[in-house]
C-alpha cells in the first residue's frame, strides 16, 4: 500500500503507535478521519503526528458542524452530503470525516502517480500548499490549512520535478522563491528555475499535464 486511510477513532495503544511507525517508515502516507464530535479534540489515529488528520466541510466550504477540530487538523475535504455505496447493491448520501478522509487519500494517490518517489513530508506539504484558504487566513483548527485542492495538488506535482529525475528533490526548486510565473493558479517555486527550459525540451512553465 502507498496510502492508508483511517475512518475511525480508538484509544491509543503502544501496538498501533508502533504499527503507524512502521508503516510511516516504509513511506505509507497515513490519512485519518478527525472525528465527529463537534468539539475540540481530533481523535485518534488522526490526532498522531504522523497522521494526515482530515476534517469535513459542506458544499459551501463551510465546515460541517459536527466535525471534530484542534491543531492536529492538517487540511478539510468535503465531508458532507457524499454519495457512496451501501447494502443491497444501493447507494445512498451520508456525512462525517470518515467521508472526507478518503478524498485526501486519493489525491495523496494521484500525486504518487505522477511522482512515485513523493516521501510523505513532501506529500503533506503540497497539500498544505495548494489547499484552498476557506475560513481564517492561515491555519486554523477548523479546517487546518484549507480544504484540499486536487487540481493544484496534481499540477504542482507535475511541475515540479523541473529537471526530469524523477525526485521532488528542494534542489529543483528556486531557493527562496515562491511565485506564479506562469499565472496558471499554482504558487510553484520551481517555475523560475533555470535548469526548466532542459526538462523534455519545455519552457518552464510549460503544462506538464496534458489539457491542463
Amino acid at each position: 500500500a502507498s496510502v492508508i486511510t483511517m475512518g475511525l477513532e480508538v484509544p491509543p495503544t503502544a501496538a498501533l503507535d508502533a504499527a503507524l511507525a512502521d508503516a510511516a517508515a516504509r513511506g505509507v502516507f497515513l490519512v485519518a478521519a478527525a472525528g465527529n464530535s463537534g468539539l475540540a479534540g481530533v481523535r485518534y489515529p488522526a490526532s498522531h503526528p504522523l497522521v494526515v488528520a482530515v476534517a469535513g466541510t459542506d458544499a459551501d466550504d463551510r465546515r460541517v458542524s459536527s466535525s471534530s477540530s484542534g491543531p492536529e487538523v492538517w487540511v478539510a475535504a468535503p465531508g458532507a452530503g457524499i454519495r457512496t455505496t451501501t447494502f443491497g447493491n444501493n447507494y445512498k448520501t451520508v456525512s462525517g470525516t470518515s467521508f472526507a478522509a478518503p478524498h485526501v487519500s486519493g489525491i495523496a494517490a494521484l500525486m504518487r502517480s505522477v511522482l512515485p518517489s513523493l516521501s510523505n513530508d513532501a506529500v503533506r506539504a503540497i497539500l498544505r500548499d495548494t489547499a484552498d484558504d476557506v475560513e481564517a487566513p492561515g491555519f486554523d483548527p477548523g479546517t487546518g490549512w484549507g480544504r484540499v485542492n486536487a487540481w493544484a495538488a496534481v499540477r504542482h506535482v507535475a511541475d515540479s520535478d523541473c529537471n526530469g529525475n524523477g525526485v521532488y528533490d528542494p534542489d529543483d526548486i528556486a531557493a527562496g522563491t515562491s511565485t506564479d510565473a506562469n499565472q496558471n493558479g499554482v504558487p510553484d517555486e520551481c517555475e523560475l528555475a533555470s535548469f526548466c527550459t532542459a526538462k523534455a525540451g519545455l519552457a518552464c512553465g510549460t503544462p506538464a499535464i496534458a489539457g491542463a
